[in-house]
């Protein structure tokens, strides 16, 4: 059995949206599976590499 969805809020800046918007008519899927599957393939690549220290972020 597939677990239950999570929704979640997220505020986007407008570059942000807009290219997911296109990403989303590209495949026809919704925003839902766009960025799932994004995160997912991002999980994937890091998990592949060796673990080292982060940086911190500079704001």
């Amino acid at each position: 059995m597939t677990p239950p969805k999570i929704a979640a809020g997220v505020a986007f800046d407008p570059e942000v949206l807009e290219y997911l918007r296109r990403v989303c008519t590209e495949f026809q899927r919704d925003r839902s599976f766009v960025i799932n599957a994004i995160i997912r393939n991002y999980a994937q690549q890091q998990q592949a590499r060796p673990r080292k220290r982060e940086r911190a972020i500079p704001f």
